[in-house]
């Protein structure tokens, strides 16, 4: 079975065996939230379900990832005048490409300040499996959350505000070539996290039930029913107070992954150098570096059993 390594440039990152997750992680979940009878007996996060990636330029973007082998979905039409383009799975998660051209509303003008700074990804959406129970704890936490909108959501001057809370994006309108990734992506198995704030976010997870994290200092992981969240030190961030520096994908023949890779970008990978833009191929996992990706790492490893 395959390894997840995440690499980091500062120096060598650890292996975790995710192939198991969804097996190991409901026995994992239940010893962690036993061990605290303030937390809920069962979490309302089941797993990744979206990160959404701003960019200047999204016709460029999405020549970018075209080139790097994904098939991508248009977006629909936005009131505020949002754009986007869809990295879909077949299990609901995606990578979405995104930009707004003018302040038309809370949102659009969140994204022109985001972009202000420099692309990258936005905000992480986690899979809730009960929103209805989800708001409950929240509430009952003292948590401060939107009302209406899509999903769960935090207010602009909340340390959480980051991350939201959606269904999965099953569409209708998904076709089996929006599935059809040539590089051999299959699903988005998780996000890394550099938190400036890790106080806000374990009240977080406290309150929804999120495992307790397991430790691997000066990593550690969060271990979901379907993926994982890696948390890393605040002076990981690629942009000061932008805590999503990375993502990982589950791939099916890494060897394939790599080769296709290496078409695209018109050179052959080696392994990560300190600077930790290459391939490693000693773990199983191929890393591209934010310059490749519009602002994030990602990485792509098997994850089959």
């Amino acid at each position: 079975m395959a390894l997840i390594h995440l690499y980091f440039p500062e120096y060598g990152g650890h292996a975790i065996r995710p192939a198991k997750i969804r097996r190991a992680a409901v026995l994992i979940s239940a010893v962690l939230i036993a061990a605290s009878s303030t937390r809920p007996v069962v979490a309302q996060v089941g797993g990744i379900d979206h990160i959404p990636i701003v960019v200047a330029d999204l016709d460029s973007a999405a020549a970018t990832y075209s080139r790097l082998g994904f098939s991508l979905k248009p977006g629909r039409a936005h009131d505020n005048g949002i754009r986007n383009r869809h990295v879909k799975f077949p299990d609901g998660t995606e990578l979405e490409l995104i930009t707004a051209d003018s302040a038309a509303d809370e949102l659009t003008r969140e994204y022109l300040r985001l972009l202000a700074a420099g692309e990258g990804a936005a905000f992480l959406a986690l899979y809730t499996t009960d929103a209805n129970q989800l708001k409950r704890n929240l509430d009952a936490a003292g948590i401060e959350r939107n009302s209406g909108g899509y999903g769960v959501s935090f207010p602009s001057d909340s340390p959480i505000r980051f991350i939201f809370f959606g269904g999965r994006n099953h569409s209708p309108t998904d076709r089996p070539e929006h599935f059809a990734h040539p590089n051999g992506a299959t699903s988005l198995a998780g996000v890394w996290l550099a938190l400036s704030d890790s106080v806000s976010f374990a009240e977080l997870g406290d309150a929804i039930g999120l495992p307790r994290p397991v430790s691997f200092p000066p990593e550690s992981t969060i271990v979901l029913e379907e993926g994982f969240i890696r948390l890393v030190p605040a002076s990981r961030q690629l942009i000061a107070g932008r805590p999503i520096t990375g993502a990982t994908l589950c791939v099916a023949d890494l060897n394939a992954t790599r080769a296709f890779l290496s078409r695209a970008l018109g050179r052959q990978f080696s392994p990560p150098s300190p600077n930790g833009d290459q391939l490693n191929r000693e773990t199983q996992s191929a890393l591209l570096p934010p310059t490749n990706t519009h602002g994030l790492w990602l990485e792509f490893t098997e994850c089959n059993d």
